[in-house]
């Protein structure tokens, strides 16, 4: 009997650890030029929203910051002159008159953890629409007069392709050319019970009021800390780090220069780590790796 209550209590376990595990997708409907409100996660630290798009493979990187959020100062938006996405209460995101280009996926990322957002988008009209063409008012329009618009529409078409073009070249130049950041050394070593230092330094010119740093590493990839540095009025500096003390407690970020110090150096903290810097418009990496020196062993008297 007691044999058979411990089998129960196990399977119990199981089930609430799957049912607690990673949150499951939200799909949500929209209608073309409505309001509609994404509902963020209860989070401690800090939390950020993304748009991936229209994508398939969750690995690419090839997703748009939108706005990060802490509930201690103002919400920091990405991108100030999209007046159409702002931020809600509680951290939600509010994306007002959708169109067709805001259908995709959505990603709000707080503390450690993650929630996507699966948008699909309706055109009410549509939905109503029975019968022919003529019953929606279209009033004919001549063969000359159609290829004299079509003739202006091409016009208009290549100044927007060339306009949109030569902002897409500028932009990217200037967005590469205002961040980075480099290791000083690509490859550190330490021994156990130590602590090691991965030296980073960064330059962000112009000056930007939000910045973001974050460790992880790369065997396995693994989150280690995250830091946010806003430059509120009057020039006060507000760092916002997660987890505080890192993975396992044993990290800190140097805010400074991005570097990263490793107390209590472990066996297993061998391998490589990435130190990723973004502002809102770009971002850069850097890797350095990490050999831990067992060498206890050699100071053994023969």
């Amino acid at each position: 009997m007691a044999l058979r209550s411990c089998w129960l209590f196990g399977i119990l376990l199981l089930y609430l650890r799957s049912v607690k595990g990673e949150e499951k997708d939200i799909f949500m409907n929209g209608t073309i030029n409505r309001n509609i409100t994404l509902p963020s996660a209860p989070f401690e630290s800090m939390g950020e929203w993304f748009f991936y798009g229209q994508v398939k493979d969750l690995k690419t990187e090839n997703k748009k910051s939108l706005f990060y959020t802490d509930n201690k100062f103002p919400d920091k938006l990405h991108n100030a002159t999209n007046t159409r996405v702002r931020p809600g209460a509680n951290g939600s995101l509010v994306i007002k008159y959708l169109c067709k280009e805001d259908e995709g996926l959505y990603l709000f990322e707080y503390d450690d953890s993650k929630r996507y957002i699966h948008l699909s988008l309706f055109d009410e009209e549509q939905k109503n629409i029975t019968g022919n063409s003529t019953d929606l008012g279209i009033s004919p329009i001549t063969t000359s007069s159609a290829a004299g618009n079509q003739y202006k529409w091409k016009i208009w078409i290549m100044i927007a392709v060339c306009c949109a073009g030569c902002c897409l070249v500028f932009g990217s130049a200037l967005a590469l050319s205002t961040l980075s950041i480099s290791a000083r050394q690509p490859h550190v070593s330490g021994t156990p019970n130590s602590s090691v230092l991965l030296s980073t330094s960064y330059s962000t010119l112009p000056h930007t009021d939000w910045l973001q740093l974050k460790w992880e590493s790369l065997t396995p990839k693994t989150d280690l800390i995250k830091c946010t540095i806003r430059t509120m009025e009057l020039e006060n500096v507000h760092i916002n780090t997660y987890p505080v003390g890192g993975r396992e407690g044993r990290m800190e970020i140097v805010s400074d220069n991005g570097s990263l110090i490793i107390h209590r150096l472990k066996m297993s903290d061998m391998g490589s780590y990435q130190v990723t810097i973004r502002d809102s418009r770009a971002s850069a990496s850097a890797i350095i790796s990490v050999t831990v020196q067992d060498i206890g062993t050699w100071n053994l008297p023969l």
